[in-house]
């Protein structure tokens, strides 16, 4: 099977990155408290469990999407250096050209 052609957009991916942050800052912003109502409520003790649960999973999501997002970057950064190394070794294997 012949290789195929790794084609990369670090802007684009720095922008996905960016994108990500975002969306994890805004997973990570506090919501409101959940009015649970009455503590002689048996739901009211539920109500509260669920919204710790929320919390939870939106500051594991946070976290998540923020190192992606970090790794995106880092991917971007090698790749434009590698590339560059690359052509630089060309140039010198084949000058003026």
């Amino acid at each position: 099977m012949a290789p195929s052609n790794l084609k990369v957009d670090p802007a684009g991916l720095r922008s996905l990155a960016g994108e990500l942050s975002d969306v994890a800052a805004d997973l990570k912003a506090a919501l409101a408290p959940v009015a649970t109502g009455p503590s002689w409520q048996p739901s009211a003790a539920a109500a509260g469990d669920v919204s710790a649960g929320i919390d939870h999973v939106d500051g594991e999501c946070s976290t998540a999407l923020t190192e992606f997002g970090g790794n995106l970057t880092k991917a971007a950064a090698a790749y434009e250096a590698t590339d560059a190394a690359g052509g630089a070794a060309v140039s010198q294997a084949m000058p003026g050209r």
